[in-house]
C-alpha cells in the first residue's frame, strides 16, 4: 500500500474526525487542499493560537449560518418520519437523529453542529466555544474504495492504527458481524503530558458492498466519564442504525 493512499485515508478520517472531537495530538499530513480541516476543538486549541495569546478556533460565521442549515435538514420531515417511527420510541430527555444515513438518540438539551460528513451533539456548543468537552460525534466516510482503491475494513484498521500513539492507553476492544455490517469497538484513554486525561469511545459501522464507514465516538473527561457515560453515552451507543442515504 503506497504512502499516499495511506495519507489519503488518514486525511479523510482527520477530515471527519477534527470536524467536532477533541484532538489527541498535532498531526500533520501531506494531503490535499480538500483533505485539510480545522479542528474546533478543545485540545486543538491549545495547540493554534495566535501571537497575541487567544485560541484560534477556526469557526468563522459562514460556517456557523451552514451548519445551522444542516440541522434544520436532520430533522424529521414527512420523508423520514417513518424511519423514524420505526427506530421506536427513545427514553425520556432523548429524541433521534438522522445524519447522512446514521440514525443515534441524542440528549434533547444538548447543542447539535454540523459540519460535511461530521455531526456532534455535546453539552458546550461548538459555535459558541470553538470546542466541547463532552460529546457525541458522527463521522461518515462514502466511497473509499473507489477514492483510495482500499476496502473500508483495510480504511479502518489504518484509522486505528493512527490512534495508537504512545500517549494512548486500549482500554477495550470487540468487534461483531451483523449482516452486511461488520462492528468495531475501541475505547482508549488519552493522557498527553500537561493535560488533563480523557476517555475516547468509537464504534465503527463497516460496510464493505455498500463502501462505507460510519464512526460514532462518544468522550469526555476522565473524571467526568463514569457519569456521563452511564447517563448518556450507553444510551447514545446502545441503539444506533444505518439506514438509507442518497446523495
Amino acid at each position: 500500500m503506497s504512502n499516499k493512499v495511506i495519507a489519503l485515508l488518514i486525511g479523510l478520517s482527520i477530515l471527519t474526525l477534527s470536524a467536532c472531537t477533541t484532538i489527541k495530538e498535532t498531526r500533520v499530513h501531506q494531503t490535499s487542499d480538500a483533505l485539510k480541516s480545522v479542528r474546533p476543538t478543545q485540545r486543538s486549541t491549545q495547540r493554534q493560537t495566535k501571537n497575541d495569546g487567544h485560541s484560534n478556533l477556526g469557526v468563522k460565521k459562514k460556517q456557523v449560518e451552514v451548519v445551522q442549515a444542516e440541522i434544520k435538514s436532520n430533522r424529521p420531515d414527512d420523508n423520514s418520519r417513518d424511519i423514524v417511527k420505526a427506530l421506536g420510541t427513545t427514553p425520556e430527555g432523548f429524541r433521534w437523529v438522522l445524519f447522512r444515513g446514521v440514525a443515534l438518540m441524542r440528549p434533547i438539551s444538548w447543542h447539535e453542529y454540523s459540519l460535511g460528513n461530521t455531526y456532534c451533539s455535546s453539552i458546550e456548543s461548538v459555535p459558541d466555544n470553538g470546542k466541547f468537552e463532552t460529546g457525541v460525534t458522527v463521522q461518515v466516510l462514502r466511497n473509499i474504495r473507489k477514492k483510495t482503491k482500499v476496502s473500508p475494513t483495510q480504511a479502518a484498521i489504518l484509522i486505528l492504527k493512527g490512534e495508537q500513539k504512545k500517549e494512548n492507553t486500549k482500554l477495550l476492544m470487540n468487534s461483531h458481524k451483523y449482516d452486511d455490517i461488520e462492528t468495531l469497538v475501541y475505547r482508549y484513554r488519552n493522557a498527553p503530558k500537561g493535560m488533563e486525561p480523557i476517555i475516547v469511545h468509537q464504534y465503527f459501522q463497516i460496510n464493505e458492498k455498500e463502501d462505507f464507514i460510519n464512526i460514532i465516538t462518544f468522550e469526555t473527561t476522565e473524571a467526568k466519564w463514569d457519569t456521563y457515560w452511564n447517563n448518556q453515552g450507553k444510551i447514545i451507543l446502545g441503539k444506533i442504525a444505518a439506514i438509507p442515504y442518497f446523495e
